[in-house]
């Protein structure tokens, strides 16, 4: 129902939701579980990790076949589950992005291929808080702008 979805939506603000959200990531309604998605990723809840890592690991294993095969729902709950791997376990990223990085979906690999090397601009060791950075351009915060905005 909506306002289950609207809740998942909420709890990716509020933090603190870990068993709600495991709850919506194991949930047969597949908008339910992209909010869900989503909703970890915002609050960089890592406790769940674990059905998102599934996510991408079954979707690693898949054939050509099984990656053409995905419903629309299913990609977007995949790309979403690729851009929160960096948030929820940032030591995994590489290594589970970069079978997806080979894989024959170009969309699915231009995502994981993206969020790697956004892992590479961002060490696990550095702040990636708001704001400007130690040597980056004051303004906008974002490395290597020059002074402008750049989006990827």
């Amino acid at each position: 129902p909506e306002w289950r979805r609207t809740a998942v939506f909420a709890m990716g603000y509020l933090g603190g939701f870990t068993a709600e959200l495991l709850e919506a990531l194991n949930s047969d309604d597949p908008t339910l579980v992209l909010e869900a998605v989503v909703a970890a990723d915002r609050s960089g809840d890592a406790g769940a990790w674990p059905p998102v890592r599934r996510v991408l690991r079954d979707t690693a294993a898949l054939t050509p076949a099984g990656l053409r095969a995905l419903t629309d729902d299913q990609r977007e709950i995949v790309l979403a589950a690729i851009e929160a791997a960096s948030t929820l376990a940032p030591g995994e990223v590489t290594e589970l992005l970069g079978d997806l990085a080979d894989c024959d979906d170009p969309e699915i690999a231009d995502a994981a291929l993206d969020g790697i090397v956004a892992e590479d601009d961002f060490p696990e060791d550095q702040d990636d808080g708001p704001g400007p950075k130690p040597g980056w351009p004051l303004g906008f915060g974002l490395p290597g702008n020059g002074g402008g905005v750049t989006f990827h």
